[in-house]
């Protein structure tokens, strides 16, 4: 496996040119709140904004606006 320090440059680096769609951001999202849970408790609860309500944000706006910004 790769270091973690260069998985996370190489998804940045994916996020800044937008080679990763709305829906997979939204399932992102969804696995870094469930890691947060059980992983991290004393983090997730104290989070001002939960992950999960986020990603069923994002997963609304794509159903109504489309998965591209086109």
């Amino acid at each position: 496996m790769k270091d973690i320090a260069q998985l996370l440059a190489e998804f940045r680096e994916a996020l800044s040119n937008g080679w990763i769609p709305p829906l997979e951001m939204a399932r992102l999202l969804n696995d870094m709140n469930w890691s947060l849970t059980k992983n991290f408790p004393d983090i997730h609860t104290g989070l001002s904004d939960n992950l999960d309500d986020v990603s069923d944000n994002l997963y609304t706006s794509i159903q109504n606006f489309g998965a591209n910004d086109e």
